[in-house]
């Protein structure tokens, strides 16, 4: 028979006297019942011998074998369970052998050299890895575990809408920007943005976080998807300005000039408000010499603003001042006048009230007087400088020039009825 290599065998047997004795003893290479040499690997042998009281003996020897305990393995990686391993990724062997009990190991052979690289240069399921341990009586033991590889996840580069979340203006020509590549080991299977790539991102609706996606997949059916966000701001509202225009033009005091102006909201708005100086159509303020300014502010639903500033001048108006004749009634050896003298104040054709005018003949002051809502001044005269009037048969009358107004002078006759 055949043991292997430290294999428990209890020794078993018994003698027997022959006829016309009695057994002296009965011995075996152990004891019967003792667990017999399996320590010994090849070939043994197991003898007993049965001696009787007349000194006879007989002995009886079995041969046997004994083998040795088969060689081991201890595979570490790839362990057990069927890993999954990515493409190309680094996964070194580990493994040993051990002989068994009687025997010394002859090789340990595997897939790969015990800390080399496991390929996994070659995407599939079920791919195998194997170690062989052989002894030196020539029994082998072969571990055999499996794995699976695959492919690189697909990358997607999307270079428009770039990161850090933009924002664009209503309407802006954004063209997309994006390419997909496969992970190693795979091919490219589609790559789909929200907009193909050079086309244009959608800038036509105004918000904030708005995304763009662009989806790579591989033809292992693995994706990757990566996802940018936008904000999209109106356009500012325009403000135009028609009057005051630019330029700075410069105006009479008191002039009346209508403002005009309009507002209008920027794509992807409404207008809130177009506020000016004073209400387009309504005049614009005349009545300060000098440097002035004038302002229109557009503001939209979305709280932005536009404002547009005009200057211009404000200078003084010029006056026309008309004196009235005085008429002059003769008398032998006298003229009897009217005893006043009068003369009316315009601007551009408009009465200017609360004026002084001063009324001259030659270098004698007659008097002065100030215009009324009409523009019209008159104030008495002496009898004396009636009489020097009678002798002259004129006066003028003066205005003389404020920050409003330009000065202006007047001659006129005195007139004398017979």
């Amino acid at each position: 028979p055949s043991y292997t290599y430290g294999e428990s065998v209890d020794a078993s047997y018994s003698c027997t006297a022959g006829a016309g004795s009695t057994i002296s003893s009965c011995v075996g290479t152990v004891t019967n019942g003792d667990p017999i040499n399996t320590t010994s690997v090849g070939s043994n042998s197991f003898t007993v011998t049965a001696t009787d009281a007349d000194g006879q003996t007989t002995s009886v020897t079995n041969d046997y074998n004994v083998t040795a305990l088969a060689p081991t393995v201890s595979l570490v990686t790839p362990p057990s369970g069927t890993p999954t391993y990515t493409y190309g990724e680094s996964v070194d062997a580990s493994y040993s052998c051990t002989a068994g009990g009687g025997s010394t190991i002859s090789s340990c052979v595997g897939t790969v050299a015990n800390g080399s690289a496991v390929n996994t240069t070659s995407v599939g399921s079920g791919k195998s890895f194997s170690v062989t341990a052989t002894d030196a009586d020539g029994q082998s033991t072969t571990v055999t575990r499996t794995y699976n590889v695959v492919a690189l996840a697909p990358t997607v580069t999307l270079t428009t809408p770039p990161s850090g979340t933009p924002t664009y203006t209503y309407g802006q020509v954004v063209d997309a920007s994006y390419s997909c590549a496969a992970g190693g080991g795979s091919t490219i299977s589609s790559c789909v943005g929200t907009v193909a790539s050079g086309s244009a991102v959608n800038t036509t609706s105004v918000g904030s976080g708005k995304s763009f996606s662009v989806t790579a997949t591989d033809a292992d059916g693995q994706s990757t998807t990566v996802t940018r966000t936008y904000n999209v701001v109106a356009l500012a509202p325009t403000v135009t300005l028609t009057t005051p225009p630019s330029g700075t033009p410069t105006y009479t005091y008191g002039q009346v000039v209508d403002a005009s102006y309009s507002c209008a909201a920027g794509g992807g708005s409404t207008l809130s408000s177009c506020t000016g100086t004073v209400p387009s159509g309504s005049p614009i303020h005349t009545t300060t010499p000098g440097s002035n300014s004038f302002t229109v502010t557009a503001t939209d639903a979305d709280g932005q603003s536009m404002t547009v500033t005009r200057s211009y001048n404000v200078v003084a108006a010029s006056t026309s001042l008309e004196a009235w004749p005085q008429l002059i009634e003769f008398e032998p050896f006298v003229g009897i006048g009217s005893g006043v003298v009068a003369a009316t104040l315009t601007s551009g054709g408009h009465p200017v009230s609360g004026q002084t005018i001063y009324f001259t003949v030659g270098s004698t002051a007659l008097c002065h007087a100030t215009t009324n809502a009409a523009g019209y001044a008159i104030c008495p005269i002496s009898p004396v400088n009636q009489a020097l009037l009678y002798r002259t048969n004129y006066y003028s009358a003066s205005y003389s020039s404020s920050s409003d107004y330009t000065g202006s002078t007047a001659t006129t006759p005195v007139v004398t009825f017979i």
